[in-house]
């Protein structure tokens, strides 16, 4: 058995943190798997940057800003909720969640009320914890 396998012969589990992706392309244009593939790598980058594992990417393709109708956030949430299987939420900037700063604002609360936290590539989760990180 190498050093890098564990006793039943698998991998030792790294040590990144789990994360979720969240995308949302608002109109039904034909650009839009460009628009959504332009999230996801900003997406990748971020967790890249900051060691997050990506374990699922959830994708709400021609909806518009509006909780009610972003059936993947919703998803996410539920599972967020019910699995804690994730402690760190990365979307490509804020407007993604939502467009209405109180739907945005409730958001973000739902997702750090079960336990994880929300990253952008505008530093979201910094304004909301008051970090001033790089």
């Amino acid at each position: 058995m190498t050093q890098e396998e564990t006793e039943i012969g698998r991998p030792p589990e790294t040590s990144a943190v789990r994360a979720v992706m969240y995308l949302r392309v608002a109109s039904p244009r034909p650009d839009d798997s460009q628009a959504a593939a332009h999230q996801r790598a900003a997406c990748l980058h971020v967790a890249e940057r900051r060691g997050l594992s990506i374990a699922r990417e959830y994708l709400d393709l021609g909806t518009p800003g509006r909780f009610d109708r972003q059936s993947a956030l919703q998803h996410l949430l539920s599972e967020l909720a019910e699995k804690c299987e994730a402690e760190t939420v990365v979307v490509s900037d804020k407007a993604r969640l939502s467009r209405s700063l109180p739907e945005l604002m409730t958001t973000v609360q739902r997702i750090r009320g079960c336990g994880a936290i929300v990253v952008t590539a505008d530093n979201l989760e910094q304004i909301y914890e008051g970090r001033n990180e790089a």
